[in-house]
């Protein structure tokens, strides 16, 4: 369980963050000292923990409003998407241990890789109740290498129990990359916010508070930046579908969205369903975006989350979570019976009532949802509750579906 720091203040921290680059000897390494809303980190026992959504949500503010050049050039690129570079193969990591050496993965460092830069949404995560190894990231365990690590920067206020280790590490197939020279290991001192109470009660509750707390605007040295991720899709993925997935051949064409076509609800439902028994081949949970498996193609170890398979088939984030959470209500309003007489023909309510008997006729335990390969979709010839589904549009539904709620029980 986490133990919230606070409320209504803003906390120090420091961070150390290396980039890693195969077949490279050297590190591009950068510290940084910045201001962060108490909301947004957690005790897990004895270690302090931020998400690392809300990690990268404060040091791109910090770089944003820094001098130009003042931050490696990479980083800032890794950080921001400030740079030319598509930012695929690049993995986030983090570890508890000051070991940079070519064994910082021993796994008694507390080395743990979090998973593709990719697969993580644009808004700073607040801490959850319980510890997500996908996500957060827990400060420095104290040692006596730690503390030789830190010596030089205790005078600045960094300290063992407020530093995280923050990795971003390119896989071999980044190698083409162009070099860049690492510098030493610096620490950038961020400028006081002078936050104070009344203002850090608004501000510390919102994953857009970052703009509230940036320092004031230097206009003249800052350059523009656009914090939209780079969305690419991984060809590895069909690879791992098909040597995963059962029927994968049929259930590739079916799964695959197509934005803008103007279908029924049985046919866009059908094509979710087939991207869900996809995500099920893979072990992969539909209900969460960041979850992750790993898996050895042609001897390669690879490791994919939720959300790059759907984003391979077509699919946004938001497109996929929003049909879900619809239709799982659809799947609950089928279980329910309706309250009352059926309506007559001239009855206001004969419409929703016709919309709920298409929704009981598609998601019936075994109706056409459940196997979109081997189970037909309904026909606009049949009659009853069929051709009611057949007919169904899902903008429909959504403006039925509290009317209809209000008449099932």
């Amino acid at each position: 369980m986490s133990v919230p720091v606070s409320s209504y203040s803003v906390s120090k921290i420091s961070c150390h963050v290396l980039v890693k680059r195969a077949y490279e000897a050297n590190d591009v390494s950068q510290g940084f000292m910045i201001s962060v809303p108490s909301s947004q980190l957690a005790r897990r026992g004895d270690a302090l923990s931020i998400t690392f959504t809300a990690l990268r949500d404060r040091l791109r503010a910090y770089i944003s409003s820094c001098q130009v050049g003042s931050t490696e050039a990479l980083i800032e690129n890794i950080v921001c998407g400030s740079g030319s570079h598509p930012l695929v193969d690049i993995k986030v990591a983090t570890s508890r241990s000051p070991d940079f050496s070519a064994s910082y993965r021993h796994f008694n460092n507390g080395f743990r890789q979090l998973g593709p830069l990719q697969s993580f949404g644009n808004d700073a995560q607040p801490p959850s109740n319980d510890f997500d190894f996908s996500l957060d990231i827990l400060a420095l365990s104290p040692s006596a290498a730690a503390s030789t690590y830190l010596k030089p920067w205790i005078d600045m206020g960094v300290s063992c129990d407020s530093h995280f280790i923050l990795f971003f590490i390119f896989e071999p197939s980044m190698c083409s990359m162009p070099k860049l020279l690492s510098i030493p290991q610096q620490f950038v001192h961020e400028q006081d916010f002078g936050v104070g109470p009344e203002d850090s009660i608004s501000r510390c509750h919102s994953p857009s508070s970052s703009a509230a707390l940036s320092p004031p605007s230097r206009s003249d040295s800052r350059r523009p930046r656009s914090f939209s991720p780079y969305r690419v899709r991984d060809p590895a993925v069909m690879d791992i579908c098909a040597a995963q997935v059962r029927n994968f051949d049929q259930l590739k064409a079916l799964a695959t969205f197509k934005p803008g076509t103007k279908t029924m609800l049985p046919s866009l439902a059908s094509t979710f369903y087939a991207m869900t028994h996809i995500l099920e081949g893979l072990r992969l949970q539909p209900d969460n975006l960041n979850a992750s498996e790993c898996f050895t193609l042609a001897g390669v170890q690879k490791t994919l989350n939720t959300r790059q398979v759907i984003e391979a088939f077509g699919w946004s984030a938001s497109t996929f979570e929003n049909k879900r959470k619809l239709y799982k209500k659809a799947k609950e309003i089928a279980s329910k019976k309706w309250k009352g007489e059926v309506p007559e023909n001239t009855d206001q309510l004969k419409s929703i009532y016709e919309t709920y008997c298409g929704i009981r006729y598609l998601w019936a335990e075994n109706g056409p949802l459940a196997c979109p390969l081997t189970m037909p979709l309904p026909s606009p010839n049949a009659t009853g509750d069929e051709k009611f589904a057949a007919e169904l549009k899902q903008a429909q539904f959504t403006q039925q579906q509290k009317a209809i709620l209000g008449c099932i029980e």
